[in-house]
């Protein structure tokens, strides 16, 4: 699989490789679990998206500047939600957790910040669904927006170091 990354910070195949990662968790949650009467605000409200997870990030990585550094980010976002509140990642609510640990990770470590509005956009939600999503993720984590302790290790593990180098 190819994937395009030009112009954008993340290499192919750190983005292969955090694709991978995503939806291979994603696979083995769904398998557990199946019962509708445990959606949250995550969760799609209708059926799983059609848009391939791949695809789905790279409209993140270039509409909104996604960077190697983000990805580790959102990654410990997604484990602490599960921690926190036993929300597991599935295909269901993937695209919708991979958008608003997104958001929250840009605003935790980026200096330039887009609008939510302007978010919601480039996820294909409404602005509604996004700060619903985010306050919840929030108050699910106690608001800890804390990478500090965590991040080195999330980032030997994905290789970050070399993973922002650009595709020539």
């Amino acid at each position: 699989m190819s994937i395009q990354t030009q112009c954008c910070n993340v290499s192919s195949r750190f983005l292969s490789e955090f694709t991978s990662l995503i939806s291979g968790v994603c696979k083995l949650n769904d398998k557990k679990s199946e019962d509708d009467s445990s959606r949250t605000v995550f969760d799609c409200k209708t059926t799983k998206p059609s848009m391939p997870v791949v695809q789905y990030l790279l409209r993140l990585v270039k509409g909104a500047r996604g960077t190697a550094e983000l990805f580790t980010v959102m990654l410990i976002f997604i484990n602490r939600l599960e921690q926190c509140a036993g929300i597991e990642l599935t295909s269901r609510n993937c695209h919708r957790l991979l958008l608003t640990t997104f958001v929250i990770a840009s605003k935790a470590t980026e200096d330039f910040l887009f609008s939510n509005k302007y978010y919601a956009q480039i996820g294909g939600i409404s602005l509604q669904d996004l700060n619903e999503m985010e306050v919840a993720f929030l108050n699910s984590t106690n608001w800890n927006t804390s990478t500090t302790v965590e991040y080195p290790l999330y980032a030997e593990k994905l290789s970050v170091s070399t993973a922002s180098q650009r595709i020539p």
